[in-house]
Order: structure tokens, then C-alpha cells, then sequence
């Protein structure tokens, strides 16, 4: 190609202005790529997330049977008024009578009281021990459900380090037919010189030259976006990730495991159902009698007291202004235990059973259809997997016959036998047989790796 000596010293220059810290830096292995994915994904971090709520909804239903100690005070001021009547009445022998009166009476105080209560749970009918081991089975299958996402990101990861290594692969075919063009472009100028082939033959090379640095242009916008993908997954930089040389290899020994036992999503339902259990045996408990204890210890006072009457008293003809001692009533003390039995709910109680029992029996059919679509899933996995090995088959020998082909031609063309148009048809087969090779390979390793999905098996080990 032109220009290519320059633009390899304008790259050796920059490379001597980076930092010795940037030329020492080596690429991620596959590894630390997913780790990071793990570590950087949003969403696989808010399923964790999620985890440690519920936990914390375990936690409180683990601390039900703790006590509730609560200190509460209050201070007032009490005015109340009341209208009392007596009756006439008289004493004979005393020659005494009273005559019936009527009369408002006005009472004031100030009211303190202060007062510290415990009580605790003592027994709950197993509701709460049954709710409490639902929500453990729902950590389980929440904790399980991770390993479905965590093999999601293995996937892409895998995508993404694959399509590196295809584009490696690409850039290698795209140099040997550089050379091959460089060649034979040598071969069509001596032979034009000659007379042996026309301007317009000799210029079919020169246009060829221009596809394929065209080709080589759009390989390398192709590895851009991919260092950028992988830059957007696992945040580490750019000028590591572009160290990346992966090899483009066809997997050879995946397992043709039939079995979905390993599938989280089986492990989960399979959670859900005992927690849906559980649920269900904690419904039927509302009508056992739930017992607590509770203990109360307070001060009660009425300070200030005063009595007054709107009219004069009958006795003393004045009216009554009476100041009332403080009452101070200190401990208020008491203990005991409680229970609730709801002999009638309303039919509360036996709407939630049913309502429990109708999500046991979603969840139970939840498991069946999922075993139903992941045994289709495997069986797919299986084929497209078999199909592909006999694709990359197919695709290496088109390759050798390529390969011949161009090769028979090129001895061919340096004698003249054939014009340059029919060996640049020969290096247009082999180069497109070479590609196709190469995706044949990329699409061997996808169906491997959904394979190993389907059947749970899906690690970064599994690519070593």
C-alpha cells in the first residue's frame, strides 16, 4: 500500500511520546473483562440490591418477637363545669328545713401523667415463623436468579472478545490479499509493457487495490466500535482494550449435555414453590389465638385543682372558692399477658388461603412451562450447534478449493493464459471464502456458547 511507511513512523513516533507507564500496560485477559462487566453492569448490581432488601424484610420478621419499649408523657389543663341539684328536705325535731336549691359548679386542674410501656410477641399461631421462611426461600431464589444474569453478561463479553477476534482474522485476509495484489500488479505491468494485456485489463488490478483499502478502512471502523462496546461494559480503557489479540478458534469440546438440571431458573421456581408454601401455611394460621405480654409503669397527677359555684351555698349563703390538693398517683404499675382470637374474621382469614393457594399453584405451573421452554431451548441449542460444525466443514474446504484455485490461476496468469480479470476472480473467491471461514468459526463458537447457556454450563473457563 502507499503511505505505508509513513504511517508507520507517525505511529512509532507517538508511541515514543507516551508515558513508559502507558507502553508497559497489558491487555485484559477474557477474565478480568467479565469480572469488570460484573462489577460495572447497573442492573446485575441492582439485583443484588434487591437481594439484600429482601433480607432485610427476612430480618424483620426474625425480630417480631422482640419487645416494643415506647416512653410517653403528656401535660394538660383540665376545665370542666356541672350543674348539681339537692333536693328540699327537712328536720322536724330540729325545726330545721333546706329548701330544694340548684347550682353550677366549675372545676379546673392541671393533669400530668407519664408512662413507660413494653410489650412483646409470645406466640403468633406460625404466622410469622412461616412467613419468615417464605421470605428465605425468596432470597434463594433471588441469590440463584443472579447466576442466570451473571452467564447473560459472560454471553456478551464473549460476543464482543469473539468479534476482535473475527476482525483479527479479516485484517489477516485482507494482508495476504495485499500481497497476493501487490504481486501480481507487478505481473500486469511487465506484461503490459510488453503489449501482452490493455490499459483497461492492466486497470482492473489498480481498481481492486482501491476495494480493498476501501475493506481495510471498514475494518478498521469495525474494531473501533467494538473497543467502544467493550469500553461501555467493563469500563476499562481504551488503549488497554486495543491490545487485545484474541485468536479466532473453533470450540471443540462442548459437551452434548441434554440436561437442564443446572438451568438457576428451574432452582428459583422450584424456591418459589416452597416459599408459596409456606405462604400458604402461614394463611391457614388465622385462626389460631396470637398471645402477648405487656407491662406498664406510670405517674399520674393533678396539680393546681380548683372549685368554684356560680351561686352562694346554702349553708355558708357565700360562694363556693375552694382550692384542692395536688393528687399524685406514683407507680402506676401493671403486667400481664393478652391474647387475640378471631373466632370470625369476615372471611378474611379464609380469602387469604385461597389466595395463597391459587399463587402456589401459579408458581407450580411456572416451573412446568419454564422446563417445557428450556427443553425446547436445549434442543435448538443442540441443533444449531450441529449445524454449524458442518457448516465450518463446508466453509474450510471452499476454502482449500479457493486456495487452489487462486494458486493454479497465478501460474496461469504469469503465462499468459488467462487475462488479469480471471485471476482477480480467483482472489476474489478465495478472499471471500476466507471470510466466510472466519464467521463459519464466529458462529461455531455462538452456538457453543449457547449450548453451554442452555444448559447452565455457560463460564468463562469453558473458553479457555
Amino acid at each position: 500500500m502507499k503511505n505505508s511507511k509513513p504511517g508507520i513512523t507517525l505511529f512509532l513516533f507517538l508511541q515514543s511520546l507516551l508515558p513508559l507507564g502507558a507502553m508497559a500496560q497489558k491487555a485484559p485477559t477474557l477474565a478480568e473483562l467479565i469480572d469488570s462487566a460484573l462489577v460495572y453492569d447497573h442492573r446485575f448490581e441492582n439485583k443484588q440490591l434487591e437481594i439484600e432488601s429482601t433480607k432485610i424484610d427476612q430480618q424483620r420478621l426474625q425480630d417480631a418477637y422482640l419487645p416494643r419499649l415506647d416512653l410517653s408523657g403528656k401535660a394538660g389543663y383540665m376545665l370542666s363545669a356541672f350543674d348539681l341539684a339537692t333536693p328540699g328536705f327537712t328536720v322536724p325535731a330540729l325545726h330545721l328545713g333546706l329548701p330544694a336549691g340548684e347550682n353550677r359548679y366549675t372545676l379546673s386542674s392541671g393533669i400530668v401523667s407519664v408512662g413507660a410501656n413494653a410489650s412483646a410477641l409470645i406466640y403468633s399461631g406460625g404466622k410469622v415463623t412461616n412467613l419468615k421462611k417464605a421470605v428465605g426461600e425468596k432470597v434463594k431464589a433471588q441469590t440463584v436468579m443472579l447466576e442466570k444474569d451473571r452467564q447473560e453478561i459472560i454471553s456478551q463479553m464473549l460476543i464482543a472478545y469473539d468479534q476482535l477476534a473475527l476482525l483479527k482474522e479479516v485484517r489477516l485476509v485482507l494482508r495476504e490479499g495485499e500481497k497476493r495484489l501487490a504481486e501480481n500488479k507487478r505481473t500486469a505491468d511487465k506484461a503490459f509493457s510488453y503489449g501482452l494485456i490493455t490499459a483497461y485489463e492492466r486497470q482492473k488490478i489498480t481498481l481492486a487495490q482501491a476495494q480493498l483499502d476501501a475493506r481495510i478502512k471498514e475494518y478498521e471502523g469495525k474494531r473501533g466500535l467494538v473497543l467502544l462496546q467493550l469500553h461501555s461494559l467493563t469500563s476499562i480503557d481504551t488503549t488497554r482494550l486495543a491490545l487485545l489479540d484474541a485468536d479466532l478458534e473453533a470450540y471443540q469440546s462442548v459437551e452434548m449435555n441434554s440436561s437442564i438440571s443446572n438451568r438457576s431458573e428451574l432452582s428459583a421456581l422450584e424456591s418459589a414453590i416452597k416459599g408459596n408454601q409456606y405462604k400458604v401455611k402461614a394463611a391457614t394460621s388465622w385462626w389460631k389465638p396470637k398471645v402477648m405480654a405487656s407491662t406498664s409503669v406510670g405517674y399520674f397527677g393533678l396539680l393546681g385543682g380548683h372549685l368554684s359555684s356560680r351561686d352562694p351555698m346554702l349553708i355558708s349563703g357565700q360562694r363556693l372558692s375552694q382550692t384542692i390538693p395536688d393528687l399524685n398517683v406514683l407507680p402506676m404499675f401493671s403486667v400481664g399477658l393478652g391474647f387475640k382470637w378471631d373466632i370470625f374474621d369476615g372471611r378474611e382469614g379464609i380469602h387469604e388461603v385461597q389466595k395463597a393457594k391459587l399463587e402456589l399453584k401459579m408458581a407450580e405451573n411456572d416451573k412446568k412451562e419454564a422446563e417445557e421452554k428450556l427443553t425446547l431451548n436445549m434442543a435448538k441449542a443442540k441443533m444449531e450447534y450441529a449445524i454449524a460444525n458442518e457448516q465450518l466443514t463446508v466453509k474450510l474446504s471452499a476454502k482449500e478449493i479457493a486456495a487452489n484455485a487462486v494458486k493454479q490461476a497465478g501460474s496461469e496468469f504469469r503465462e499468459g493464459l488467462i487475462k488479469p480479470a480471471q485471476l482477480l476472480e480467483a482472489e476474489s473467491d478465495l478472499q471471500n471464502a476466507s471470510l466466510e471461514l472466519a464467521q463459519a468459526v464466529f458462529n461455531q463458537r455462538r452456538a457453543a456458547a449457547e449450548l453451554l447457556k442452555a444448559s447452565g454450563s455457560l463460564t468463562p473457563a469453558a473458553f479457555k
